[in-house]
């Protein structure tokens, strides 16, 4: 079986319990406005389209809404959780020299608000936000300033991640994929829409890692 020595990982939704928590502020924001944000009008209407897709909600003054939603994002982060096993086995991979990176759309003031990330940073070689990408997207640019900052290269490379987005991003760029989906984001994202872009694997539990990195 091939081995990897750098490993990527997304941060929402692959590390870090983060789509409850910027579900649930998108419902607070909304419910002060007298509107009812269930699960699936958030999935159909907000998940990667947050400013239009307060707008095609009929939200008025969605620019504001959006800049509130963001403010009670930031006010949870503290108490946002890691996914089972994660802190255990980034710490197998690091005790086997492997070289991991973090990637998130999030600004770097968001992610130092999550406490959950010092029980992980000692694990970690790179970390890339969304100060240092030019339209604050995950895109190839990230996994490539990913590769510079461990010294890295493809063949040697794998990405992790959550959503259909990341299984076509990893495609394109050209490094070996993985797409976590845990039964906690069977709400947030579709299993079907993933599995059409074919990444490499598809795991339920994140120890299922450790088999296939090696």
């Amino acid at each position: 079986m091939k081995t990897y020595d750098y490993i990527i990982f997304d941060w929402d939704g692959t590390l870090a319990k983060t789509p409850k928590v910027l579900s649930d502020s998108y419902k607070e924001a909304l419910l002060k406005r007298g509107l009812l944000l269930t699960d699936e009008h958030y999935q159909k209407f907000m998940m990667g389209n947050w400013l239009n897709g307060l707008k095609n909600f009929g939200v008025p003054k969605a620019e504001k809404t959006l800049d509130e939603v963001m403010r009670i994002f930031s006010r949870r982060l503290s108490d946002v959780e890691l996914y089972d096993g994660v802190e255990n086995i980034l710490g197998a991979f690091h005790k086997g020299g492997k070289k991991m990176a973090l990637v998130s759309t999030a600004p770097s003031e968001f992610l130092a608000k999550a406490d959950v990330l010092r029980t992980i940073n000692r694990y970690i070689d790179a970390v890339i936000t969304s100060d240092d990408v030019p339209d604050n997207k995950l895109n190839l640019f990230v996994l490539e300033k990913c590769l510079k900052r461990l010294k890295a290269k493809k063949s040697k490379t794998i990405y992790v991640g959550n959503t259909s987005k990341d299984a076509v991003i990893g495609r394109e760029f050209g490094v070996a994929t993985v797409i976590f989906y845990p039964k906690e984001n069977e709400k947030f994202y579709d299993k079907n829409e993933i599995v059409s872009e074919k990444p490499d694997y598809v795991i339920r539990e994140f120890e299922e890692l450790l088999r296939i990195v090696k």
